[in-house]
């Protein structure tokens, strides 16, 4: 359906920029100024909620004020110089405030086999010389986005590491992996300051992760990437890895400042329409209305993706040509498609987007010049990806609840979760959780629920009347990194449940080992396909260090599974963690969590992953990936 296209292309674009600031500043854990409530934004003050049972009051998050109810843990983003010292879950507001059925699956797991071989020792970075001055210049040697002060890897992190092998490991990270934790931990691995690594150029450097991100859905963080390299310094990757960018974020005017050297560096046609629209951007219709014709008359572009150039050309200044666009005879959504079809007031229809890769789905889910119910309906796949946090997520629903103009089923949905935070009865919140998490059977969206509701779930009081629902109350906390929360639940829930296994993952400060006969009366509870969640808990407790060795050993022989492996994926990561390479850790634990969906995860890639993770100092995102694998097994 096509909506009133934009007078001015060009201000939709520098729109959308002003609206993506936000996500930097969320990212940074800075995500608001006034004091924090956990009441949903727009929703009213209704009458105080009774407290929940008294517990310790854990510190509340940097940068934030004391919500009036327990607050989660939101311990700091950088790994301790001393690995065994006990880390908080990390929170998931670090995640962009911008905004999957899996049509296009990532690579299964065992794609981590073909990563590049690490050989060399010693690296020796070339200098570029510069005709700038030292003033107007930005060094390839020191490359992103946020610093260690804002929860950022530190500036040496691959300082040590051969930037070949490093370049070709992300780019073999085909797409959003597993875990929403594990995706935020990659993306502060990929969006921190860093040093870049010698043997590599810096701008095929920022490429490679600037590609990745778009890959997990990360538009404005592919984009920032992108900005933080002089133009002058482009090469050919880096202008088709900004080509794709610019266009997800539908912001083809961000373009027009590379569009010269693009098309001197590529004979690709893009670059060629592209020029027109700048040209039309900067009043030039003749030039621009000149080169669209001739571009018509070559026929070296598809008639889907001429007509949506001369869609845009038509939108710049003094623009007089209409366009209708038809999608009947298009059956595949690209970048080029998706990014002109948004800046042009149009929606691809819904069928491209199922047929096409789950990454489209985050992309359009943080877009802000797309409608509120097709936000929502992606919105799923982009919290269950760690797109979107928990609170950005109460936000979007928030927005649909106050709109006048949103579907009644949307509505309503916002409705049930206005009562989940608000409602005075307490079996009626937890009703309304439960409706919410029952909206859908699709893997990915039952998990988004979980994220949606995780505050409401952190201030449900803890009693036995609603321990049937203390399983996913809990998941529904740990999805959103509030693990003290959860513990408080740590008295109440089932002995061998979900929530017992998840509490005894998530525990920031174990006081013993688990036992052997608690793993088996897990077991006999386990109805997950040949007892997948039994070894995930097996896995985690292993690489936490929370079970004796004899008692690991014994269970891994009843489960007739091998923690250990020789693989080379194995080695890379136990050596990383030996060496105390966080940053090299997280890149490793991404290529190992790659697959369609969570049968495709082995419980001896959990254990090297969270082994590793715990090694170097990030026992937080340990446990909230492992207590996610038993959330989701």
């Amino acid at each position: 359906m096509q909506t009133p296209r934009y007078k001015s292309l060009l201000f939709c674009g520098l729109a959308f920029a002003a609206l993506t600031v936000p996500a930097y500043s969320a990212l940074q854990g800075q995500a608001e100024d006034a004091p924090e409530s956990l009441l949903p934004p727009g929703f009213g003050d209704p009458a105080p909620a009774p407290a929940p049972s008294p517990t310790p009051e854990p510190s509340p998050a940097p940068s934030q004020s004391p919500a009036p109810s327990p607050a989660p843990s939101t311990g700091p983003q950088v790994a301790p110089a001393n690995p065994v010292t006990p880390v908080p879950a990390p929170s998931d507001n670090n995640v962009p405030d911008s905004a999957p059925a899996d049509a296009s699956s990532p690579s299964p797991v065992a794609s981590v086999e073909e990563l590049p071989e690490d050989t060399s020792e010693e690296f020796t970075s070339a200098r570029v010389i510069y005709d700038l001055p030292t003033r107007a210049q930005r060094s390839l040697d020191q490359i992103g986005i946020i610093g260690i002060d804002q929860g950022g890897f530190p500036n040496d992190s691959f300082a040590t590491t051969d930037g070949q092998y490093l370049t070709k490991l992300i780019n073999n990270i085909d797409g959003p992996v597993l875990s929403r934790w594990g995706s935020i931990l990659l993306r502060r691995a990929l969006v921190s300051q860093v040093q870049t690594p010698g043997g590599v150029n810096g701008a095929d450097w920022a490429a490679a992760r600037a590609a990745l991100l778009l890959k997990m859905g990360e538009t404005a963080n592919a984009r920032m990437m992108l900005q933080n390299v002089d133009t002058r310094n482009f090469n050919a990757r880096l202008y088709r890895v900004a080509m794709d960018t610019y266009l997800a974020n539908a912001d083809p005017s961000g373009l027009c400042p590379i569009v010269a050297g693009g098309s001197e560096a590529s004979d690709d046609v893009k670059w060629d329409m592209s020029r027109a629209i700048c040209s039309s951007f900067s009043g030039e219709q003749s030039a621009a209305t000149s080169r669209i014709d001739r571009l018509n008359r070559q026929e070296k572009a598809s008639q889907i993706d001429l007509l949506l150039a001369e869609k845009a050309v038509g939108a710049g200044v003094n623009g007089r040509r209409a366009v209708t666009i038809k999608w009947d005879d298009v059956n595949e959504l690209t970048p080029w498609r998706y990014g002109l079809a948004l800046a042009t007031g149009i929606q691809p229809p819904i069928e491209l987007f199922n047929k096409a890769d789950v990454k489209y789905r985050a992309w359009q889910a943080i877009a802000p010049m797309s409608p509120i119910e097709e936000r929502i309906a992606s919105a799923d796949v982009a919290a269950a990806m760690g797109v979107l946090s928990s609170r950005a997520m109460v936000d979007l629903y928030s927005a649909a609840y106050a709109s006048g103009e949103t579907a009644d089923n949307v509505r309503a949905q916002a409705a049930l979760l206005r009562n989940a935070y608000a409602n005075q009865d307490m079996s009626t919140r937890l009703s309304s959780m439960t409706s919410i998490w029952g909206r859908s059977s699709d893997p990915s969206a039952v998990y988004a629920m979980l994220v949606l509701t995780s505050h409401a779930a952190a201030r449900f009081p803890v009693s036995p009347d609603y321990s049937e629902e203390a399983s996913r109350l809990i998941a529904s906390m740990l999805s959103a990194g509030f693990d003290r929360n959860a513990m408080r639940w740590s008295g109440t829930v089932e002995n061998g449940s979900d929530g017992w296994a998840m509490l005894a993952i998530a525990n920031p400060e174990p006081a013993n080992a688990e036992s052997y006969d608690a793993l088996d009366d897990y077991y006999d509870n386990d109805y997950s396909e040949e007892s997948r969640k039994s070894g995930f808990l097996l896995a985690a407790l292993a690489g936490l260090e929370r079970i004796s060795g004899e008692d690991r050993d014994s269970f891994a022989e009843k489960l007739e599974i091998n923690l250990e492996s020789t693989s080379r994926w194995a080695r890379a990561i136990t050596r990383a963690a030996d060496t105390g390479e966080a940053a090299h850790v997280a890149l490793l634990a991404g290529a190992g969590m790659q697959g369609a969906d969570w049968s495709k995860m082995s419980a001896t890639h959990l254990y090297h992953i969270v082994s590793a993770l715990n090694k170097v100092g990030l026992n937080a995102e340990a446990r909230m990936i492992a207590a996610e694998a038993i959330a989701r097994g």
